[in-house]
């Protein structure tokens, strides 16, 4: 019997480290992008998105935004991922920390909006000159 206990209470143990683990790296991860001249991978908890560069039709800074509603979207440790809906994009995919207004957003050929951001401004807007660069807009 105390074999037996021992063994629930270490399973419990490991469950509750695994759980913590993950929490912990989703919290660090964040959103991330990276961007090559054939695509743009968005990185985000519990959501992941490419966007072709064939698809792009413009990239676009905005400021002091209004995320709008969640309609199919995940909020988690203020990030905010799958569909939304605002003003500005309409239905639109989300990849964004909360915390940060400024965000980039991309037009696809399809006409739906992909919006994303960093952690903090600073970073944002040095991903968005980064990608004007890369793809030649604007």
């Amino acid at each position: 019997m105390k074999r037996k206990k021992k063994i629930i209470i270490a399973a419990s143990i490991a469950m509750v480290a695994i759980t913590a683990i993950l929490l912990i790296s989703l919290f660090f991860l964040g959103v991330g992008v990276n961007a090559s001249l054939s695509e743009i991978i968005v990185d985000a908890p519990f959501y992941d998105t490419t966007i072709k560069a064939t698809e792009i039709v413009k990239i676009e800074l905005y400021k002091d935004i209004n995320y709008g509603m969640k309609l199919d979207a995940n909020s988690f440790l203020g990030v905010v991922t799958g569909k939304c809906k605002n003003i500005e994009f309409g239905t639109y995919i989300s990849c964004v920390h909360k915390s940060n207004t400024t965000c980039i957003a991309v037009l696809k050929d399809d006409g739906f909006y992909t919006v994303f951001n960093l952690e903090n401004e600073e970073k944002t807007v040095e991903l968005y000159e980064k990608l004007l660069t890369l793809y030649r807009l604007n």
